[in-house]
């Protein structure tokens, strides 16, 4: 359960900070086609913007920043697709623009999701690791336990067999191997 709720909380995370990250750069467009209309006397230069992520008309009313997202056909794929959009108002020679400008999302749900799924698989594979690990370990420690087990098991006390342990790298166990030797 708080596995989930990590998984959960991390996924949050990383939206917020990628939607902050295409906010920003949304805000650094603005500010570049902004600059660079203004600096070009009012005119678009197609040949510094390419034209495709933004749209500037006259209008006659100043707005505050927006940052929504929207969704987008594209021919390409044949879907839609989302984007985040930046709607901003600025003045030039005493005319108000709108700009509105957009940004994929770069599949951020994909992305996130990818991100989530491999950190699930990597815990899972350490999990996995770490049980076989502490499996073949705690076998390779037990075996000489089960070796003193097993020749207990067919010793008779009739017979007049001399029963032989084996030492080990253990010191509890060449202890009790000893104690069981001098109750032979």
């Amino acid at each position: 359960m708080l596995l989930v709720l990590f998984f959960w909380v991390f996924y949050f995370i990383l939206h917020i900070t990628v939607q902050q990250n295409i906010d920003e750069i949304l805000s650094n467009r603005r500010n570049n086609i902004i600059e660079l209309f203004q600096a070009k006397g009012g005119r678009v230069p197609a040949d510094e913007f390419g034209l495709t992520d933004f749209r500037m008309r006259i209008t006659d009313t100043a707005m505050q920043d927006l940052y929504a997202d929207t969704l987008i056909f594209e021919k390409t794929d044949v879907e839609f697709d989302e984007y985040r959009k930046l709607t901003s108002t600025f003045e030039f020679k005493g005319k108000i623009y709108r700009l509105e400008i957009v940004k994929a999302h770069l599949e951020t749900e994909e992305i996130i999701s990818t991100i989530v799924l491999s950190l699930v698989l990597t815990f899972l594979l350490m999990l996995g690791v770490f049980y076989f690990t502490t499996r073949y370990f705690s076998a390779k420690l037990w075996q000489p336990f089960h070796d003193t087990l097993g020749k207990l098991k067919v010793f008779e006390i009739e017979k007049s067999s001399k029963l032989v342990l084996s030492d080990s790298s253990v010191e509890e166990f060449n202890v009790l191997n000893k104690s069981i030797l001098e109750l032979t």
